[in-house]
């Protein structure tokens, strides 16, 4: 997903006004009622602020979404935007889990958890830099092959671990030097953080957690 380029050199603060329907649907790659659909429900709590005749601006808080999963492959919605897609594993290890990945996740800490880096791109050009963490309890051993095709699926039909409901949160983050490097963007570009934490439906209340960095076009 792309993000203006416009806000590039600039951090959008509360009370600054976001771009058109038209320049995010360009910038995203999405149809207007997608774009339009989400700004209503990000209006609706209390996230944006829409102005009559000016436009619509960012409030003083940070987007907080909860969505329902999707198993449906980035290389297949790309393909439907008429886009060559490419998942490109950068690194897939283990690591204890942190105090905060130990919090998100529901684990004990130092517990096994999968670290999965990996790029995104579209048509040749880097869009998103994620990291997953995964516990190992949950689906031990991914593969690269996994990890360059679907996390999701994978989790649902490798693993039997069918994720319900995702819980997304939204920020304007800056670019340091490892995340420019990997996204290939100027240093202090601005980025949409996302920090997601995917639970388990019915008594299967497993969790991941990715994190991903998506750049401006």
């Amino acid at each position: 997903m792309n993000y203006s380029p416009a806000l590039k050199e600039a951090n959008i603060k509360k009370g600054e006004k976001i771009p058109t329907e038209l320049e995010l649907c360009k910038d995203f790659d999405v149809s207007r009622t997608t774009v339009r659909a989400a700004l209503n429900q990000l209006t609706l709590e209390g996230y944006l602020e829409r102005v009559q005749g000016k436009g619509t601006f960012v409030a003083d808080k940070k987007i907080h979404q909860t969505l329902s999963q999707t198993v449906k492959r980035y290389i297949d919605q790309m393909e439907v935007q008429g886009k060559t897609a490419e998942i490109i594993l950068i690194d897939l290890s283990v690591v204890p889990a942190t105090s905060s990945i130990q919090e998100t996740l529901g684990i004990p800490l130092n517990d096994p958890v999968q670290k999965i880096e990996r790029i995104r791109k579209a048509n040749g050009i880097p869009t998103q830099y994620e990291i997953s963490y995964i516990p190992w309890k949950v689906a031990p051993g991914v593969t690269k092959k996994q990890a360059e095709t679907s996390l999701y699926r994978a989790l649902k039909y490798d693993f039997q671990v069918s994720i319900a409901k995702t819980t997304e949160h939204m920020e304007m983050a800056l670019s340091d030097e490892s995340i420019s490097y990997y996204l290939d963007s100027e240093m202090g570009a601005s980025l949409l953080l996302y920090r997601n934490s995917g639970r388990g439906q019915g008594r299967q209340q497993n969790r991941i957690f990715p994190v991903v960095f998506s750049r401006g076009g």
